[in-house]
């Protein structure tokens, strides 16, 4: 069964429609560690720190187990992919390093993409100052190009049907 394994932060709000969601915040926040913070989940540093700390085993462990019984069933019903989201606070640390791990664990049996949705991306302020230069641009330097396409081409439309109907 094809994959795609997400990476997430809360604060930037739960990804759309996927099949699992793990939320990793019990896991000590490696933010907090002042030579951790400006590393990212796939650095070696944070992975280290992260595999270290009480639970985080057991927590894969269990997580993988689950999603092994799911995916019996899936095939059974006849789906055809799954998206597994994994979110922590920020999106930077720990769902990375987990998400991570976890693609490791399914790559033999099963293809599966590795998505950050968090890492690179502008911060929400930035972005929303890009929408206001040009509509739809925030969404594309986002990376939800689709999204800011659709919503440049409605207000380019929306300024056309005003235009049109100022002239008349």
């Amino acid at each position: 069964l094809p994959a795609t394994v997400m990476s997430f932060g809360y604060k930037y709000g739960v990804p759309v429609d996927p099949d699992f969601v793990a939320d990793v915040q019990t896991q000590p926040n490696p933010f907090w560690i002042p030579e951790l913070r400006e590393l990212r989940g796939l650095d070696a540093a944070v992975n280290d720190y992260v595999t270290a700390q009480d639970g985080a085993s057991q927590f894969l462990d269990a997580y993988a187990r689950m999603i092994d019984v799911a995916t019996d069933g899936y095939l059974r019903e006849g789906k055809r992919f799954a998206t597994l989201a994994i979110g922590c606070t920020g999106g930077q640390h720990r769902s990375v390093y987990f998400a991570e791990w976890l693609a490791r664990e399914f790559r033999d049996c099963a293809r599966v993409l590795v998505r950050h949705r968090e890492l690179g991306v502008l911060p929400p302020p930035v972005a929303g100052l890009a929408s206001l230069i040009v509509p739809g641009l925030g969404q594309v330097l986002t990376g939800y190009w689709q999204k800011g396409i659709l919503i440049f081409l409605s207000a380019v439309s929306l300024a056309g049907i005003m235009n049109w109907r100022v002239a008349e």
